[in-house]
């Protein structure tokens, strides 16, 4: 063997071990994924269902089987669609039952399979869980580099809420990890408004508003305070900041519209006038604009004939505001009541709020 061959070998052996240590965060993050999946389905066949399961999977199985989403619009659909595919899969479809907790019900039962149709619910889950670790790992990766990275998918997997909530045929997990998508890539097009990033800033965004309706609070109070930090990072730079803004204003167009396009997409492209010519006269719309005149005719026509895409969203909205203004009979310590109570939380699992 000649000295050429030998270094060969040599060079070799060094980029396979180069290899292996560029690919060891990989596969850890990867067998962390695995451990979490392996402990969250483990616990399957130790609780049964959750209250509001069945409802969840009545409204998925709704839209995917009729292409309609009338069992209340409290709920967007992207976590109840999940959660219904298993089911639908086998051979489940809807029974038509007039309250969505008996149609859930009867679904989990179908062919006297509820442990197995259950399960396919809960499946459904599972890939919020792993987009969720995913979106933590890479965003860490890129400001604080791989051990913070993996440390911080450590402490998110073995998190009890998140595993506990990954378990679950709910909507919980799936705004938690489309709404942290949404505001990582709302970093990312901070940084560099470009095509791709816009499209699927309005991609994350959409998602995360048809995962549940507090996206609708949550990622405007967070995306603004990450503006806020970003604009004041960049104060050292203000020759580059007027120009990024100017861009970030000629892309956001694109955001917006690939998020009403997403949005409307969840309701399959759905649309309906405000009101109808039957219905006359509209109180509301004379409130505004009077009961006769140039204006007072238009405004007739428009909600009479401009159609209102997704109809069910913002009915949705309107069922939420009504559920948080009214509240729901919950009961604590001998009382009935609909409101809060501060003290809830502390008394259920006093746990949880001594550790965090």
């Amino acid at each position: 063997m000649n000295l050429h061959s030998i270094k060969v070998e040599i060079d070799f052996m060094e980029l396979a071990q180069m290899r292996i240590r560029q690919s060891c965060p990989y596969l850890a993050v990867a067998l962390l994924i695995l451990v979490g999946l392996l402990r969250i389905s483990s616990t399957y066949n130790v609780f049964w269902q959750s209250w509001d399961a069945p409802a969840h999977i009545a409204r998925g199985m709704e839209w995917i089987d009729r292409g309609k989403y009338t069992y209340s619009h409290e709920h967007p659909p992207l976590g109840p669609v999940m959660v219904a595919l298993g089911p639908y899969f086998v051979g489940a479809r809807s029974t038509d039952q007039e309250w969505r907790y008996d149609e859930g019900n009867n679904l989990l039962h179908y062919n006297d399979a509820y442990e197995r149709n259950l399960t396919l619910a809960r499946l459904g889950v599972l890939p919020f869980f792993i987009i969720a670790t995913l979106v933590v790992w890479i965003w860490t990766k890129s400001y604080f580099g791989g051990v913070a990275a993996l440390l911080s998918v450590i402490l998110f997997t073995t998190l009890p809420p998140v595993l506990a909530h990954s378990g679950l045929a709910t909507t919980d997990m799936a705004i938690t990890a489309m709404s942290v998508a949404a505001l990582f890539t709302f970093y990312l097009w901070l940084e560099n408004p470009a095509l791709l990033r816009s499209a699927l800033l309005g991609i994350t965004v959409g998602l995360a508003c048809l995962a549940k309706f507090s996206a609708l609070v949550f990622l405007p109070t967070s995306g603004s305070l990450i503006a806020i930090l970003y604009y004041f990072r960049k104060t050292g730079h203000k020759d580059r900041l007027c120009p990024r803004i100017k861009r970030w204003i000629a892309a956001s167009g694109i955001a917006v519209l690939m998020c009403l396009l997403i949005i409307w997409a969840g309701y399959q492209f759905s649309s309906t006038a405000l009101t109808r010519i039957d219905k006359r006269p509209h109180t509301s719309i004379d409130r505004i604009v009077g009961t006769k005149g140039l204006l007072h005719d238009a405004a007739y026509f428009m909600a009479e004939n401009v159609p209102l895409l997704a109809p069910e969203f913002f009915s949705g909205i309107r069922e939420v505001a009504q559920h948080n203004k009214y509240g729901h009979v919950a009961y604590l310590l001998g009382e009935a009541y609909t409101e809060g109570r501060w003290y809830f939380f502390p008394i259920i699992n006093p746990g949880k709020v001594i550790i965090g």
